[in-house]
């Protein structure tokens, strides 16, 4: 088992210039850059979850068919969150968050439960795909909206 931070892919550490200094993995597969097909068990929201981000990774060259796992992991935990908070947003305040057991005592609410798993799961797979800010700033891209800029002159 490592400690410390995961490594960056190969690409990723060619793009950020290597400023460790660290050996570059010369065996790692080269994957190409597509976008894994969207499960059709996914519900209705994740499907929308979905499209909206493959589109992003996919317009930054960070994605491909082996993501399909983690996507429909992030997707459907996405899903799952957006239903629970809505359903809470439907329980009168206050009532929303504590629910009753069978013996009368209080306690978190299940709609709560869910919507804290769900926020779990989403912290645990977004992070692989590059959605959080922290994740982000490890990263480095060029832009490919902008195109070459020896292109300009």
């Amino acid at each position: 088992m490592t400690v410390g931070r995961k490594p960056l892919p190969s690409n990723l550490h060619y793009l950020n210039g290597n400023p460790g200094k660290r050996k570059e993995n010369l065996d790692q597969p080269k994957i190409e850059v597509a976008a894994p097909p969207c499960p059709g068990w996914l519900p209705k929201s994740a499907r929308a979850e979905w499209r909206y981000i493959v589109k992003e990774l996919k317009r930054y060259g960070i994605i491909s068919k082996l993501d399909k796992a983690t996507l429909a992991t992030y997707c459907s935990s996405y899903a799952l969150f957006q239903m629970a908070t809505i359903k809470l947003e439907e329980i009168e305040d206050g009532e929303s968050y504590i629910g009753s057991t069978p013996n009368g005592m209080d306690t978190q609410s299940v709609w709560f439960q869910i919507r804290n798993k769900a926020f779990d799961q989403i912290k645990s797979s977004a992070p692989e795909l590059g959605l959080t800010p922290s994740a982000r700033s490890r990263v480095k891209i060029n832009n490919p909206d902008q195109g070459d800029m020896f292109d300009q002159f």
